[in-house]
């Protein structure tokens, strides 16, 4: 399938002013946030989405490691973001198609191919298809799939056979998208805590991140290893050398650097409430509103966290 695919200029250079408070053991850093015009946005670490708010486009794709920019236009047969699903990973930019498909964009190529849907999601043939594509990676599409017979669940679909795989979590065991097996065995002692409990276990390395409704909790493969990262029911990230969180919409980002575990904190755009975060190759990216509930989309470069 051949779409309209737009190379645009670089995504303008975001800088930071680099002051940290004096030899600390507990830094803190002031970036210079800018503020990007975009709905929205989606990161798997060396790709970032801006979400584009306009009809037929799904956003503006940046190369986090060269600075290049890619104006993503959607299939017709595919709606928006705000019409639909759209989720990017490692590999792929997945979005929500009409006629029970996907399609799926790679990130390397820039080329599109549809995919048909489980059939597991056609159950209201009236409404559409219930399956919402919640997750993708290099080799598996994460659906959120919405059943009145079956309830809520997830499904997994092969992006390259199309193969169907019901959901491998127990309490030993995750579901890797980026691997042709699918599950990932959690590293004793950890454990994936029950759906009923709310509680999520995510993977970083050899270390556990487990979100509970008493806090956020530091986990280390081999070890009994339980730190309390903060009592808050934060919106957490993670990413190769650090995890952040927001304890407080109008509070800074705390975070910690691993292995170390050495405590740090930004500060956030003034006047914002924080509401969701992630964290690319190269940038901090902040979800919120202003004062007046104006929503903002803030950027800045993680240069001066890492040191480079």
């Amino acid at each position: 399938m051949r779409v309209r695919v737009m190379v645009t200029s670089a995504l303008v250079s975001l800088t930071l002013t680099g002051a940290v408070c004096a030899a600390t053991a507990h830094p803190m850093f002031h970036p210079r946030w800018q503020v990007l015009p975009a709905g929205g946005v989606g990161t798997d670490g060396a790709y970032t989405i801006l979400w584009s708010q306009s009809t037929g486009v799904s956003g503006t794709l940046v190369n986090e490691l060269t600075g290049q920019s890619t104006l993503v236009v959607l299939p017709a047969t595919c709606e928006g973001p705000d019409g639909g699903a759209a989720s990017i990973g490692d590999t792929w930019l997945v979005a929500a198609c009409h006629g029970y498909s996907v399609a799926l964009y790679a990130l390397a190529t820039g080329q599109w191919r549809t995919l048909a849907t489980p059939a597991a999601c056609h159950h209201h043939v009236r409404t559409g298809p219930t399956c919402e594509p919640a997750a993708v990676g290099t080799d598996w599409i994460k659906y959120d799939e919405s059943s009145v017979r079956l309830g809520d669940r997830w499904l997994f679909q092969n992006v390259v056979t199309g193969a169907v795989r019901t959901d491998p979590t127990n309490a030993h065991t995750l579901p890797d998208l980026d691997s042709p097996r699918l599950a990932e065995h959690v590293c004793p002692p950890l454990r994936v805590p029950s759906a009923r409990s709310g509680a999520a276990l995510a993977l970083d390395g050899r270390f556990g991140v487990l979100t509970t409704s008493r806090g956020l909790f530091l986990e280390h493969c081999a070890t009994h290893m339980r730190q309390l990262l903060t009592d808050a029911a934060p919106w957490a990230t993670a990413a190769p050398g650090e995890i952040m969180w927001i304890s407080r919409p109008t509070g800074p980002l705390h975070g910690i650097f691993l292995p170390s575990r050495r405590a740090f904190t930004v500060t956030h755009p003034p006047g914002a409430d924080a509401a969701d975060m992630a964290i690319s190759a190269r940038h901090i990216y902040l979800i919120g509103q202003t004062r007046r509930g104006t929503p903002r989309l803030w950027a800045a470069p993680l240069s001066a966290l890492r040191g480079s």
